[in-house]
């Protein structure tokens, strides 16, 4: 193995997990909406009452309000905790070979994880104080 092929393995396989990850979501969509289809085929073949409908179309609608507002936060502050991590690596003159540098980009990731979490809980207390307000 020379030195030119560990970074060609290393971006082919992480390629082959976006491509993989990327086919596998999809995979579980068409297979959820499949099964939210069959439900609404099968009420409506066997003549099910309004009620007991509501009842079994309730699991979708509560996936689909329970979806996370800050999945786009949290993929941004991460992307730049990892931006960080590595300009932080540049100027202390870290080696890509070294472990330190695979130390310094995850810590910038976890960083951003962790603004994301403060940002989180600072917007969701702030929307709380909103609701109480809004009731009294």
């Amino acid at each position: 193995m020379n030195a030119f092929s560990l970074p060609i393995i290393v971006s082919v396989m992480g390629i082959l997990a976006g491509i993989v990850s990327i086919i596998g979501w999809i995979i579980t969509d068409v297979n959820e909406k499949k099964n939210e289809r069959m439900i609404r085929d099968s009420i409506v073949q066997n003549k099910t009452d309004p009620e007991t409908a509501k009842i079994l179309l309730a699991g979708s609608e509560k996936k689909a309000k329970k979806e996370n507002p800050y999945v786009m936060l949290q993929a941004g502050l991460t992307l730049l905790g990892l931006a960080f991590g590595y300009l932080l690596t540049i100027l202390l003159g870290i080696k890509q070979n070294d472990f330190g540098f695979w130390v310094m980009l995850i810590a910038g990731m976890g960083l951003g994880m962790l603004l994301t979490f403060c940002i989180k809980v600072k917007m969701e207390e702030k929307k709380r104080e909103k609701n109480l307000e809004n009731k009294e």
